[in-house]
């Protein structure tokens, strides 16, 4: 079972790797894609607590955070809208087929989205994603 933030930070990254619609995945901040729809997963904090005599649990907290581009490729505010949609469906579509990440921890939770758009310096399209991981560890 994982029970490291790097561990756990992998088994998110594997599974949004596996969503073909994703062009470029990074486990840390990176502003130089290469394709696009992006993906950039980063821990971003966790709490813990006593679960009993004998376990504490833990909740990993991340952040995948998704860019597309509207201008470098020639893509359309249309097209480029629609991508991320497409792919923000696909992201929960999998976490809800995999609530485990394999059965590799207790539960994943991806409590909220936002979507958002940004016109500086070529114009693009955001969403972000948190994902919780819960899991047990014995003291």
């Amino acid at each position: 079972m994982a029970k490291t933030i790097s561990a756990i930070q992998a088994l998110i990254s594997n599974k949004i790797s596996s969503i073909t619609d994703i062009k470029f995945v990074s486990n840390y901040g990176d502003g130089n894609f290469s394709a696009y729809p992006a993906a950039v997963i980063i821990p971003t904090g966790g709490i813990g607590k006593v679960a009993d005599t004998a376990v504490h649990e833990r909740i990993f907290n991340f952040e995948v955070l998704l860019y597309q581009e509207q201008s470098l490729q020639a893509t359309s505010k249309e097209n480029a809208e629609l991508k991320m949609v497409q792919v923000c469906d696909q992201i929960i579509q999998e976490f809800d087929q995999d609530q485990d990440l394999g059965k590799e921890v207790m539960r994943v939770e991806v409590v909220d989205y936002t979507f958002d758009f940004k016109a500086q310096s070529g114009t693009w399209n955001f969403a972000t994603f948190r994902v919780n991981a819960v899991v047990l560890v014995n003291h």
